[in-house]
């Protein structure tokens, strides 16, 4: 019970009554599971069989995952990209994402 009252303390959005209801948090942990899928395929980096309940990662999903970038970041290529791009608006794309955020942020400024 010790360690299910400092899990309490140490992570958002699990609240006494899961732990109490799910002492394993199996529940919790499937709901996490499905929103993350949810996110991956929204952003297209993983696709579900529907036949076999199961996914695969995409092409999309292998190069992100390659040079670790977010969802986020994903998402807003799928949006922004065109097949023709100067190299201003190709920039431009890439200072949206998140990680160009936490890379190029002045020391002292709150992004």
């Amino acid at each position: 019970m010790v360690i299910s009252s400092i899990l309490i303390d140490i992570l958002p959005g699990i609240s006494r009554e899961d732990v109490e209801d799910d002492p394993h948090l199996g529940s919790k942990s499937r709901e996490l599971i499905n929103f993350a899928i949810n996110q991956l395929t929204e952003a297209r980096m993983v696709v579900q069989d529907n036949k076999t309940d199961s996914y695969t990662i995409t092409e999309l999903g292998r190069i992100a995952a390659r040079y670790y970038l977010r969802h986020t970041s994903v998402e807003i290529f799928n949006k922004e990209f065109r097949p023709k791009m100067s190299e201003a608006d190709v920039l431009a794309m890439l200072s949206m994402s998140t990680e160009a955020r936490s890379q190029f942020a002045l020391p002292g400024c709150h992004c």
